[in-house]
């Protein structure tokens, strides 16, 4: 518990694991991607690797690599096959 209290916390812990994420697949990319799965209301929505590309301007094979390191950290998580 100590541990726990001196790493600050699980907010502090999670936005830690983030940044390290981010910091190992195109950051800004990265960034571009979980900004446009959050909808007007502040809540998050689900899109398909198209829909996410067209929001985002990125083309999709520059998608498909940074979707798969978000996946794979667990930071998102895949509802179905994305071909």
């Amino acid at each position: 518990l100590d541990s726990y209290r001196r790493m600050g916390g699980v907010n502090a812990i999670l936005v830690d694991y983030l940044y390290e994420v981010l910091d190992r697949v195109d950051g800004a990319l990265a960034r571009r991607v979980l900004l446009s799965m959050i909808c007007e209301k502040g809540t998050k929505v689900a899109l398909s690797v198209a829909e996410m590309a067209e929001s985002t301007d990125i083309p999709r094979q520059s998608l498909e690599p940074v979707l798969a390191s978000l996946v794979q950290a667990r930071i998102l998580r895949q509802l179905c096959d994305l071909g």
